[in-house]
């Protein structure tokens, strides 16, 4: 026997709504052999009719995405700035659109729900002995907010993401935060606007290590204080984008969940995703309240080193006398030119002069490194130094740690907000039972 759902043309307003897109033809297959109606194209991601856009996109590109919003064109150092708005603005667009078709596909299952849950409502009021009238009312209620927001989530599909740059904005104080990190990264390494190549740290640290004892360990401390900063960048543009990914992937599901609210058997998987939703909405917000902290204390901690190499680094660098030059035929004329500073012209990698045993011959001088010379205070200032990179890198350290605590805060306000955890699903319980039993077995 085959059961057949009818649905009366006058039932009303909800189903007109809920049944208006597909009835245009918008999300229908439009695979191999199929076509869309008038006004429509398919669209090759989903293999879904959609809506012809009344002017075509513009060229995504690095320039273009960077400075989207109104922004200025991004400048070459400006790196953290550009992979965070390219990779935002993508998956925004990439969710805003893609959703449409997938809420126009569950149109019709989302009617079967709303159908079946009004029969089995309404048996249950028939059979029951007692008043039900409160029980009737919000499930009347439920049913009414679910069927407003589960296509397109009633419209509000963009509201999650104004939340998060609204929110962004107030905690920062409208200060642009990737530019903060992206210029103390570029001051650190010497590429900033106000400085150059030959004033960054990264220069003396490199020249550090052919110094002497203290200089190998300056060289080793400094190197891992960049990598550690860069761990921190790394950290705080994951963090980022991956509460937008939850925000953008929680949002384009929302067809699938928001229908679950109507049973109570489902509608704890419906708060989870709310609880979900939130937690991401808050990570953003509270990265960049904290970020502004985090940032003055690594701004804090590049001063201080600046202020004791000062703020022109070039004075401190010597070019050493080769290494094994004793092995080579040379002159000594030119081995001379070593024993002195730098000259601003240098001396050549490869000299070639002429040597009275071999005729023409070259001084290979493949082993010539970089020197740093403070002067007479040279050891006393490499303390300095040295005691300013292990700063640094605690501060680096627990600034890290504490970015990487901040999605399990906001996970633990959301799941006060919404009042439910993952320990009140049925795999939560599940793996709480396990957990409880390895020490006297599941009761």
């Amino acid at each position: 026997m085959a059961l057949a759902i009818f649905i009366p043309s006058d039932i009303g307003w909800p189903v007109e709504l809920l049944r208006s897109a597909h009835a245009q033809g918008v999300g229908q297959n439009c695979g191999p052999g199929a076509t869309c109606d008038a006004n429509l194209q398919c669209d090759p991601l989903f293999n879904a009719c959609q809506p012809i856009p009344a002017s075509p996109g513009p060229t995504i590109s690095l320039q273009t995405c960077a400075g989207a919003g109104g922004l200025a064109a991004p400048q070459p150092w400006q790196v953290t700035r550009i992979i965070v708005n390219c990779v935002d603005g993508t998956i925004r667009m990439a969710v805003l659109v893609g959703m449409t078709a997938l809420s126009t596909y569950m149109m019709p299952i989302a009617l079967i729900i709303f159908i079946l849950a009004v029969s089995f409502s309404g048996v249950r009021l028939a059979l029951a002995d007692e008043d039900m009238k409160e029980d009737a009312i919000g499930f009347l209620l439920r049913l009414l907010l679910v069927m407003a927001f589960c296509y397109n989530m009633g419209g509000l599909a963009g509201v999650p993401f104004m939340a998060v740059d609204e929110g962004v904005a107030i905690v920062s104080g409208g200060v642009a935060p990737w530019d903060l990190i992206d210029l103390s990264v570029a001051k650190l390494l010497g590429f900033s606007p106000q400085v150059t190549l030959a004033q960054g740290v990264l220069g003396v640290i490199g020249a550090s290590l052919f110094s002497s004892g203290t200089g190998a360990v300056m060289f080793f401390l400094g190197f891992t204080v960049i990598l550690q900063l860069l761990m921190f960048m790394y950290r705080a543009v994951y963090t980022y984008l991956l509460a937008v990914t939850v925000i953008g992937y929680s949002v384009f599901l929302s067809a699938l969940v928001i229908p679950l609210a109507i049973f109570q058997k489902t509608d704890r998987y419906f708060q989870k995703w709310l609880d979900i939703l939130l937690a991401a909405i808050l990570v953003p917000i509270m990265l960049f309240a904290f970020l502004g902290i985090f940032m003055t204390l690594v701004n804090n901690a590049i001063a201080t080193l600046f202020n004791v190499l000062g703020n022109d680094f070039q004075s401190f660098w010597r070019a050493s006398p080769p290494y094994f030059s004793w092995m080579l035929l040379s002159d000594p004329a030119v081995l001379k030119q070593y024993e002195t500073p730098a000259s601003p012209q240098g001396a050549a990698m490869v000299q070639s002069f002429v040597n009275p045993l071999m005729g023409r011959s070259m001084n290979l001088d493949i082993f010539n490194p970089s020197v740093i010379d403070f002067g007479p205070d040279h050891f006393k200032r490499m303390q300095a130094v040295v005691l300013a990179l292990v700063s640094f890198a605690l501060t680096l350290y627990a600034v890290t740690s504490l970015l990487s605590a901040i999605p399990g805060i906001a996970e633990d306000i959301a799941g006060v907000m919404t009042g439910i955890g993952y320990e009140d699903l049925p795999m939560g319980q599940l793996s709480g039972a396990l957990s409880g039993g390895a020490g006297g077995g599941i009761t």
